[in-house]
């Protein structure tokens, strides 16, 4: 994997990785840093040889008063 996939979604860097002939990695799921969030979008947190690991983000970020 030499692509950049971090903060990708994980659907599109699973397509960028397929689009460039590479095998298909391990993916492992973890928690986004401030918590789970139960909806939004699985995002690449972290990058190795053949694995990814990705967290759930919020898809929308709530503006503070």
């Amino acid at each position: 994997m030499e692509q950049c996939l971090l903060g990708l979604p994980l659907a599109a860097a699973l397509e960028k990785l397929a689009a460039a002939g590479a095998e298909p990695p391990t993916v492992e799921y973890t928690r986004a840093p401030r918590g789970e969030a139960e909806q939004g979008a699985f995002r690449v947190v972290r990058q190795d040889d053949g694995r990814l690991v990705a967290a759930r983000f919020a898809d929308q970020v709530e503006e503070e008063p």
